[in-house]
């Protein structure tokens, strides 16, 4: 079988010499892993996706401020 796994995350980017908020978004990423009859095999499996997730969220948030920050400074 095949289990899904959402990772939500929030973030904002301050200003820090204003406190003013720049940035606040909501990011998502989804992606699923095949539970086989080896344990071992599924939880080496579930944590790879969740680090796999976790880098596809960095990434999101990395592209949304280097697309606000360009637009600032255009």
């Amino acid at each position: 079988s095949t289990m899904q796994i959402t990772a939500n995350t929030t973030y904002q980017l301050q200003d820090l010499k204003t406190n003013k908020t720049i940035l606040s978004e909501k990011v998502s990423a989804v992606s699923s892993y095949s539970v086989v009859a080896n344990p071992y095999a599924t939880t080496i499996a579930k944590n790879k996706l969740q680090q796999e997730l976790a880098d596809q969220l960095a990434e999101q948030i990395a592209l949304d401020v280097l697309t606000k920050l360009s637009q600032e400074n255009s």
